[in-house]
């Protein structure tokens, strides 16, 4: 008889549209192969069609999708102080889903927890005969950590911090309890520093569309077009634009005023588009569902994030097409790269000054393009990542 996993995520990983989602999907099609598993997640609203979408796409026995949009809001936050262990966790506890866990929590050989926030779920349960493999996403308190650090109103620095505070002894509980851990290297660096047992660490990768990997090799263009990808209300997304715009972009327009940045993404938040409606050349162009246009019209890719944490997919995705990227050392964590793969700078100046560099030097062009993308197939592919957990499943599984 199959062996039976329960998958236990905060959103339903379909369509697999964000590092996050992707990853969640990638983890259930090749697990779906193997085991026999169901399936809880949290949905805004029922979207059959989605649902029936990733019913298609995964060999899920079931799934239990709960109706939950518990907002980001000051109530939220004091509501989560006097509740729950941080506002996330709060607003991932669903009290319908935590009675289905807890009606079928013993039929299952091993439970994955994929995000810290639905760890909630399983505390009461750690000491019974299942294992617990903690998926870390993030190392979430790094991320508020960081986010404190840049921000420059006092009130909201001091909310950030508490937070950042509450985050980590959430998840050092969670850690302690679980009995393995998978985690970027750097999160497990991050981990281990705050009393969590590297033993039970083991690295992993958020990776993106690998499949560009199969595509021809850019031609490098004659132009000075600048290329961002992300979602744009994800807030460590939202202050790096806006840290770029603010203090890089007018330098390199001072340099090369033919110069154009294209920005595509979903949900552009409003701090954004004052922005993209004040500056020269600036484009601001939604979602666009065939990125392969402007892959091959861009000359540069920059990734200009202040804080975060784990591997950052859109670098990942920009390796993948060979499109030679500028990103600061928060963008390239986690992944050891060298120079002659991608351009690492922190401050508006040299940060400009990598973009211009790649406007103007054809052969720095050409050797970023080839050797980014040689490193991406050689340690950055779904098939090598998965092949490595299902091998891991299996030992524990036995």
């Amino acid at each position: 008889m199959s062996k039976k996993i329960l998958f236990l995520t905060t959103e339903l990983p379909f369509p697999p549209n964000s590092g996050g989602t992707h990853k969640s999907f990638q983890l259930l099609k090749r697990l779906g192969l193997h085991y026999s598993v169901d399936l809880v997640c949290f949905v805004k609203s029922i979207e059959q069609s989605e649902i029936q979408g990733l019913k298609n796409a995964v060999n899920i026995n079931q799934l239990q999708a709960f109706v939950s949009d518990i907002p980001r809001s000051i109530k939220t936050l004091l509501m989560s102080y006097l509740k729950s262990d941080s506002l996330n966790i709060f607003r991932n506890f669903h009290a319908p889903a935590k009675d289905w866990i807890d009606q079928n929590y013993e039929a299952y050989d091993l439970i994955f927890v994929d995000h810290y926030e639905m760890f909630q779920y399983v505390l009461e349960h750690t000491s019974k005969k299942q294992q617990i493999v903690f998926h870390e996403h993030n190392a979430e308190y790094i991320l508020w950590e960081r986010a404190a650090m840049h921000q420059s109103n006092p009130a909201k620095k001091i909310v950030l911090q508490k937070e950042a505070q509450r985050v980590k002894k959430a998840e050092q509980n969670y850690c302690n309890k679980a009995d393995y851990i998978w985690a970027a290297p750097n999160d497990i660096e991050k981990l281990v520093n705050v009393g969590v047992d590297g033993t039970k660490c083991h690295p992993t990768y958020h990776l993106g569309n690998d499949t560009m990997l199969a595509l021809p090799e850019l031609e490098r263009p004659n132009n000075k077009h600048l290329l961002y990808i992300g979602t744009l209300s994800w807030e460590p997304n939202v202050d790096g634009l806006c840290w770029f715009l603010d203090d890089v972009w007018p330098s390199i327009l001072s340099q090369k005023p033919n110069a154009v940045f294209n920005i595509i993404g979903k949900g552009a938040d409003t701090r954004l588009q004052n922005r993209a409606n004040k500056l020269k050349n600036v484009n601001l162009l939604g979602f666009v569902d065939d990125l392969e246009d402007y892959y091959n019209q861009s000359r540069a890719y920059v990734v200009p994030l202040r804080f975060g944490s784990g591997i950052k997919v859109k670098v990942l995705d920009g390796m993948y097409r060979g499109i030679p990227c500028v990103t600061t050392s928060i963008g390239a964590e986690g992944l050891s790269l060298q120079k002659e793969q991608m351009l690492i700078q922190d401050t508006p100046d040299t940060f400009g000054k990598a973009i211009i560099r790649l406007f103007e030097e054809d052969e720095l062009w050409d050797q970023l393009s080839i050797n980014s993308r040689k490193r991406a197939l050689q340690d950055f592919t779904w098939d090598r990542l998965m092949n490595k957990h299902l091998e891991q499943i299996q030992e524990i599984l036995s």
